[in-house]
């Protein structure tokens, strides 16, 4: 089918919403030809937030957290640019020139705003994988009331966030893990998917005598989602190392 006769599908933002909204309609629109999915973002790859902390921990490297968009995407047109225009009244999006002379426009006939925020980012794209789907299911107020507390805290800008991501990317704490004197509990949740369970034996051979602790029925966030069980196994921790 020709070009301009295709319905083109404009995705703003390479973040979780955009990626998984391009995939989604890679799949809808796989058997239809009458249709363009392009997505435009600033960078050309897609870092999986919930692994981050595998990469502080050491466990996992930098290759293993980032994904080139069009590999993620391989029916979908991927524009690395920043976006400095949006017409809705014309349905065009201008971004910047990047290699070539002028600003590059682009028509739409229909537009997805995937940009987002840090704050909208923790709660849909984080949230998830820090608690198990049985507590979203059992305490769904609990959630909400965490969700009112992360948009009630002052959060970086996304350029900052970016910035700091980038800087957790960049560390690593392996070769000084054996230089830890202080008594260390090492907490996990028996259903954690972002560090799992399977990192206790290379962290607790790196670490002069650290205790493993690990609480069953939760993901990646016990302190939240066993909040009793969770200090009282962290106050007996440190009453045996008082003094």
């Amino acid at each position: 089918m020709e070009e301009r006769t295709r319905k083109r599908v404009v995705i703003l933002g390479g973040g979780f919403a955009g990626v998984y909204t391009a995939r989604a309609l890679e799949q809808a629109l796989s058997r239809r030809d009458d249709f363009a999915i392009t997505l435009i973002n600033r960078e050309n790859h897609f870092v999986f937030q919930p692994l981050l902390a595998e990469v502080v921990s050491g466990s996992s490297g930098l290759l293993d957290v980032a994904s080139p968009l069009r590999r993620l995407l391989p029916r979908t047109d991927v524009y690395v640019r920043d976006i400095e225009a949006i017409d809705l009244r014309q349905r065009t999006i201008t971004t910047s020139p990047g290699f070539r002379p002028h600003a590059s426009v682009l028509p739409f006939d229909y537009l997805v705003l995937a940009l987002g925020s840090v704050t909208d980012m923790v709660i849909q794209g984080i949230f998830p994988w820090c608690f198990t789907p049985e507590l979203y299911a059992a305490r769904p107020e609990y959630i909400d009331s965490l969700a009112d507390f992360v948009r009630g805290r002052p959060m970086p800008p996304v350029d900052a966030f970016l910035c700091q991501s980038q800087a957790v990317l960049g560390h690593d704490a392996r070769e000084v893990l054996g230089a830890i004197r202080a008594p260390t509990q090492l907490t996990y949740g028996q259903h954690d998917l972002v560090t799992s369970t399977r990192f206790a034996a290379p962290l607790t051979a790196a670490i002069p005598g650290a205790d493993v602790v690990v609480f069953e029925n939760c993901a990646h966030a016990p302190i939240y989602e066993d909040v009793d069980g969770f200090n009282q196994r962290t106050l007996a921790f440190l009453r045996q190392h008082a003094g």
